[in-house]
C-alpha cells in the first residue's frame, strides 16, 4: 500500500472472539478502503499461537507473555512498548483499542514522543448501571493526543471527569456486512448451521432467537432464562442459541438442564464468522447492558433483525428511533417475556436496509482519510515497512519457557 500506515494496539483480537473483536474486524475493513496500511499488536495468550501472521492480509504481531497476574502484565506491557520502539520506522501512527495501560506507557517512551496516539474509549456500564472508569482509563484518556468515541454519552462521560472537549472525536456506527435474508438464502444458512453443528438444527417451520453474549454475568442471563421457560412450551419448534463463551458456562448449562426446554436451547460457543447465524435468526436479544453494542446490535438494526437491549445510557443513545421498542429494563422479567413475543411476531425475512441518509453522512465524515490524516496519519518521509506483512508464520517454540502459559 502506499497510503498512510497505522498500528493497532489491542488485547484480545482473533482467535478470541468477542463484540469488541467483530467491531475491531469491522475497522480494518474501512481502513482497508481508505488505503490505510494497518498493523495490529495483541497478546500471546497461547504459547502455541504463532508469533507473527497474517489476518485477512492485515500483519498480526502477538506479544507475551500475555497479561495473566501483576508480574506477567508488567512484562506485557514493556514488550508491548519495546515492539512499538523497534518497529516505529514502519507506521505514522498508534490506535489503542481501550489498551489504556499500554497507551500510558507509550506516552512515557521518549522513543515514542514523535508519534501520535489515540485511544479509543467505550462507555462501560456494569450490571448495576453504574459507570465504570478506572483511573489508568483517565490516564490513558489525558495522555493520548486524540480520544475516540461513539457518541455524546461517552464525550459526556470524559467531560466529567475533566478530558478537553477539543481532545474527543466522535466515529458513531460502521455500515456493517449486507445479509442476505430471502427464504433461499436462510435455508441455505440453515443446511450449513446443522451441517457444522447437530445442536444447531431448526425444524422447518422453526424461529431462531440468538442471544449473542460473554457468559460473565450470570444474573442476567438467569433472568432471560426465565423469560424464555414459557415460551418454549408454548413453541416447541423455537431454538434458543447462546452464541459466545466465557466463565460462567458450565453453571449456565447446569441452569438450561434443569429446564423442561432444554433441547431447544444450544450453546455452540464461539464462531469467527456470524453471518450465517444472523441470516436464520429470527429476534437478537443482548442480555447484559452495555454488552454487544460495538457489533452484535448494530448488525442486527441494520439487516432488519428485532433486537431486545438492557436499558443503558449507550443504548438507548446508539438504538435507532424505529428500534427502540426493544430496549427493556435489566430487572422486569415479564417485560421482556412480552417483548421477545412481540419481536417473535414481528420477525420476518425481509431484506435488510442500510443505514439512514443521516447516519450514512455522518459515518462518510468521521472515516474520511483527510480526517484520520489529521489525527497523525501522514505518510510523508518515511522508511519503507520491512517484510512482516508476508504470509511466513512464525510458531514459538515447544520446548521455551513459553509452555508455562498453556491455557
Amino acid at each position: 500500500m502506499s497510503g498512510p500506515r497505522l498500528v493497532i494496539v489491542s488485547r484480545t483480537f482473533w482467535p478470541v472472539i468477542d463484540d469488541s473483536t467483530f467491531r475491531l474486524q469491522s475497522w480494518l475493513q474501512k481502513f482497508e478502503k481508505l488505503n490505510v496500511d494497518v498493523s495490529l499488536v495483541t497478546a500471546l495468550w497461547n504459547y502455541r499461537w504463532p508469533l507473527k501472521c497474517t489476518f485477512e492480509e492485515v500483519p498480526l504481531f502477538r506479544i507475551g507473555p500475555p497479561p495473566y497476574a501483576a508480574r506477567s502484565f508488567k512484562n506485557y506491557i514493556k514488550a508491548v512498548v519495546d515492539h512499538l520502539i523497534l518497529h516505529r520506522t514502519e507506521y505514522d501512527a498508534i490506535l489503542f483499542d481501550q489498551a489504556a495501560e499500554e497507551c500510558v506507557a507509550s506516552c512515557q517512551s521518549k522513543e515514542l514522543v514523535d508519534k501520535n496516539k489515540l485511544f479509543w474509549f467505550e462507555h462501560h456500564e456494569q450490571v448495576d448501571g453504574v459507570l465504570s472508569l478506572a483511573n489508568v482509563t483517565q490516564d490513558a484518556c489525558r495522555s493520548a493526543d486524540r480520544i475516540l468515541v461513539h457518541g455524546a454519552a461517552e464525550e459526556r462521560t470524559l467531560r466529567s471527569v475533566g478530558i478537553m472537549a477539543d481532545k474527543i472525536e466522535r466515529l458513531g456506527h460502521v455500515s456493517l456486512v449486507h445479509l442476505p435474508r430471502t427464504l433461499g438464502e436462510r435455508s441455505r444458512a440453515r443446511t450449513i448451521l446443522r451441517e457444522c453443528c447437530g445442536d444447531l438444527f431448526v425444524p422447518t417451520d422453526g424461529k431462531v432467537i440468538i442471544v449473542p453474549s460473554e457468559l460473565q454475568h450470570r444474573a442476567s442471563i438467569d433472568m432471560f432464562l426465565q423469560a424464555i421457560d414459557p415460551l418454549l412450551d408454548r413453541w416447541p419448534s423455537l431454538r434458543v442459541w447462546f452464541v459466545g463463551d466465557g466463565p460462567e458456562r458450565g453453571r449456565i448449562y447446569e441452569r438450561i438442564r434443569d429446564m423442561d426446554g432444554a433441547r431447544q436451547i444450544a450453546l455452540p460457543g464461539c464462531f469467527d464468522s456470524v453471518e450465517e447465524i444472523f441470516q436464520l435468526a429470527d429476534v437478537c436479544v443482548l442480555t447484559t447492558p452495555g454488552e454487544g453494542l460495538g457489533y452484535f446490535a448494530p448488525l442486527a438494526w441494520q439487516n432488519n433483525i428485532p433486537c431486545l437491549l438492557p436499558m443503558s445510557s449507550s443504548s438507548k443513545e446508539r438504538t435507532p428511533e424505529s428500534a427502540r421498542w426493544g430496549i427493556y429494563h435489566p430487572g422486569n422479567m415479564p417485560q421482556l417475556r412480552e417483548l421477545i413475543a412481540e419481536a417473535l411476531a414481528k420477525s420476518t425475512a425481509a431484506t435488510s436496509h442500510k443505514l439512514h441518509a443521516a447516519d450514512n453522512a455522518n459515518e462518510a465524515v468521521a472515516w474520511s482519510l483527510e480526517r484520520w490524516r489529521t489525527w497523525g496519519l501522514s505518510h510523508e518521509s518515511r522508511s519503507p515497512r520491512s517484510n512482516h506483512s508476508s504470509s511466513v508464520i512464525e510458531r514459538t517454540d515447544p520446548n521455551s519457557s513459553w509452555k508455562k502459559w498453556r491455557i
